[in-house]
């Protein structure tokens, strides 16, 4: 069969990145390095390593801007992952205090369908949807590979118990995935319909991602907003995390001026992107493929021309 080309492309990529380091986002753009330090490139060179390597194993590899339907339940797949996967709820996942005003409510008359994988893989299961409960009976089943249908011998809980996918339209999307009301609120506000509504610069001014939150992936005159929605969480959620015990910008200055040697700090930038916090786990029954992300993560690094300390080749030799 023909291959679909995959919806991400390296010029979306340049074009993209080029955008975000030059458009702010409350204050911050994506960050390049610094031009008068020593390492100064190399600051940037990771975090750009980093940035794609997540990418890779969040979106790039499935061949599919919208989150894949993965998190087996009882042997199963069920339709109701759309909700959340991994021990989380995506429409519970609201912006902390004192950031309420930048969240998207949930509407349970909301209708999204995924945009299908491009991966020529017969077994893939279908992309994930959200729709009243009355549009299927009540109830979602679950994926049957041998037929390529979805079973609907009865409800089928996913991990969180949930049997349908009524106001469920937001799941993960984009190259490292925005999931749940708040980052969409978050894009929506900075570089959605809202900002521009309220005179502020917008790069999406005809796009209310609280409303059409599958845009991103289906967008056609947009076909960067995959990559730079990607971005955009990363500036608002990666490179601006800052706990008492972890401060990425810290880490990853850190991690250069260490001669790239401690890859502790891929695992916690991992769990940053996966869970939302930096000593994983901290959802439970979350998974990460943190070894799939380390791997990825090294891998990019000497694609880059860095000298990595790669502690499992080593082993092999």
């Amino acid at each position: 069969g023909k291959r679909t080309p995959s919806p991400y492309s390296y010029n979306g990529f340049k074009e993209s990145l080029h955008t975000m380091i030059t458009m702010s986002v409350d204050g911050h753009t994506f960050y390049i390095g610094e031009a008068n330090s020593n390492n100064g490139r190399v600051y940037g060179l990771v975090n750009i390593a980093a940035f794609l390597s997540q990418s890779v194993v969040d979106s790039i590899q499935h061949g599919s801007c919208d989150e894949v339907n993965s998190d087996i339940v009882g042997g199963v797949l069920p339709i109701s992952n759309a909700c959340g996967q991994n021990g989380m709820s995506y429409s519970d996942m609201t912006c902390p205090a004192g950031e309420e005003k930048y969240a998207c409510q949930v509407d349970d008359t909301m209708r999204v369908e995924g945009v299908a994988s491009t991966l020529d893989d017969e077994d893939k299961p279908r992309a994930f949807y959200c729709g009243p409960s009355s549009d299927y009976d009540g109830y979602t089943g679950s994926w049957d590979y041998v037929s390529g249908t979805e079973s609907r011998d009865g409800p089928v809980e996913n991990a969180l118990g949930k049997t349908d996918v009524q106001g469920c339209c937001w799941w993960g999307r984009g190259s490292i995935q925005l999931k749940g009301l708040c980052s969409y609120g978050k894009l929506n506000y900075f570089l959605g319909k809202r900002a521009a509504d309220a005179g502020r610069p917008s790069l999406f001014p005809d796009i209310d991602f609280c409303k059409d939150p599958g845009s991103i992936c289906s967008n056609e005159k947009y076909p960067d907003l995959k990559w730079i929605a990607g971005m955009f969480r990363w500036i608002t959620e990666i490179q601006s995390y800052d706990t008492a015990q972890f401060s990425y910008m810290q880490q990853l200055v850190a991690f250069v001026d260490g001669g790239l040697q401690d890859l502790s700090f891929i695992h916690q930038v991992s769990g940053i992107v996966e869970q939302g916090c930096h000593d994983p786990p901290c959802v439970e029954g979350a998974e990460m493929k943190g070894a799939d992300r380390k791997a990825m993560f090294v891998k990019t690094l000497k694609l880059f021309g860095l000298d990595v300390n790669d502690v499992v080749a080593s082993a092999r030799r």
